[in-house]
C-alpha cells in the first residue's frame, strides 16, 4: 500500500534549499513541489505557479482562510495551501516543501505520521554569511535584516525537536548524496 509522504526541507535563507531540492525533484520525479503562495515580486526566471504563486496583499488577504499556515518575512506573506495537501493525502502522492520552521512544525503536527523534516544548515553561520553577502545585488540595510534573520533562524532550526534528520550543506554534491539516500529511505518506509 502507498501512503503519501511530505518531505519537508528546512533551513536558513543561503543555506542550499532550493539548489538541493531542485536535484531531489530531478532523482525522485514522483516527489512533487508543493507551491507557496507569496506578495513577493518574482525573481528573473521565476513563473507564477511553478516556484511560487505570485499574488498581490489583498489577493492573500482573501486566501489566508485556504492556507495550512502564513507567515510575514522581509515584508511579504509567504503561506502553504491548503487544497493540494489535501489532495495529495487522498491520492496517497508525496510533496516536497520548502518553507520556514513554523510552517514545518505546523505541517508536522497536523500530519506527524506522513511529515518528515530535514534540516538543511551550512558547516559554519560564517559560511551563511558569506553566501548571502554573495547572493544577489541587495542594499546593506537589507544585508543586514538578512543575516540578522538568518543568525536567529540558524540557532532556533537548530534546537527544533521536530527535525527528522539534518543534511550539513558543506559540498552540494555530498549533501545532495546524502539528501537523496536520506530520501529513498523514507519512500521506501513509506511504501513508495
Amino acid at each position: 500500500m502507498s501512503f503519501s509522504t511530505f518531505i519537508v526541507l528546512i533551513g536558513p535563507s543561503g543555506a542550499g534549499k532550493s539548489s538541493l531540492g531542485i536535484g531531489l525533484r530531478n532523482r525522485f520525479p514522483q516527489l512533487k513541489n508543493s507551491i507557496s503562495a507569496t506578495t513577493r515580486a518574482p525573481r528573473p526566471g521565476e513563473v507564477d505557479g511553478r516556484e511560487y504563486y505570485f499574488l498581490t496583499k489583498e489577493k492573500f488577504e482573501e486566501i489566508k482562510p485556504k492556507l495550512l499556515e502564513w507567515e510575514e518575512v522581509h515584508g511579504q506573506y509567504y503561506g502553504t495551501p491548503i487544497e493540494p495537501i489535501s489532495q495529495a493525502r487522498i491520492e496517497g502522492r508525496s510533496l516536497l516543501f520548502d518553507i520556514d520552521i513554523r510552517g514545518a512544525a505546523t505541517l508536522k503536527s497536523k500530519y506527524p505520521d506522513e511529515t518528515k523534516v530535514i534540516l538543511i544548515l551550512p558547516p559554519t553561520f560564517e559560511t551563511l554569511s558569506d553566501r548571502i553577502t554573495h547572493r544577489s545585488q541587495i542594499s546593506d540595510s537589507e544585508l543586514q535584516t538578512r543575516l540578522n534573520t538568518a543568525r536567529h533562524e540558524y540557532e532556533e532550526m537548530k534546537k527544533a525537536n521536530f527535525i527528522d534528520h539534518t543534511v550539513i550543506n558543506d559540498d552540494k554534491e555530498r549533501a545532495l548524496f546524502e539528501l537523496i539516500s536520506l530520501t529513498e529511505k523514507i519512500l521506501l518506509e513509506r511504501g513508495k
